[in-house]
């Protein structure tokens, strides 16, 4: 089972959240955050709570699971005065670089929705196994199939809410407990 925590972004940092968030689940005390060389955050001095954050628009996501776990949030806006039809044109740009060529065929069904889907994806999978974004990530292929899917690259959850879209990566199939509200 891997819980996530949704919370509005506040005043205090991501660590403190975490750390606020992570006291269940160490009744003597939250370790220390550490991280490793491409930035993958874990708790010192123990390999039975993993964690994964991400943080888009208003919100915040912090998953915790008994194994390496990958979560990415990203709401569905435009950039300043820039039109839909812009942040399309920017995100094809972006899916030249970083995304599989399959993957740019995929976007042209609806490519507003269909490029946070592929980008959480992509994120949540990189987070998960910690190899960072700049190593070879148009190499890699991930395309969803619904809400719940299995790749070569891990197992996948997904939701889409109000303008948001939440994806979850796993090394095994899991069941998610979402705690705080999908607005």
């Amino acid at each position: 089972m891997v819980t996530i925590y949704i919370r509005e972004r506040g005043i205090c940092s991501t660590q403190a959240l975490v750390t606020e968030l992570a006291k269940p689940y160490f009744p003597g005390g939250v370790p220390e955050i550490l991280r490793q060389e491409r930035g993958k955050p874990y708790f010192a001095g123990n390999g039975n709570v993993h964690f994964s954050v991400s943080h888009s628009g208003e919100l915040v996501a912090v998953a915790f699971a008994e194994s390496p776990v990958g979560i990415d949030l990203q709401q569905h806006k435009c950039r300043g005065y820039e039109t839909r039809e812009d942040a399309i044109l920017r995100h094809r740009k972006l899916s030249s670089r970083y995304l599989h060529p399959q993957e740019q065929a995929y976007l042209e069904n609806d490519p507003w929705e269909d490029f946070f889907r592929i980008w959480t994806a992509k994120e949540s999978f990189v987070k998960r196994t910690g190899r960072g974004i700049d190593h070879g990530l148009a190499d890699i292929c991930i395309l969803p199939h619904g809400e719940a899917w299995e790749d070569q690259n891990g197992f996948f959850r997904q939701t889409v809410f109000s303008d948001y879209t939440l994806t979850l990566c796993t090394e095994n199939f899991s069941d998610w407990d979402i705690k705080g509200p999908l607005v």
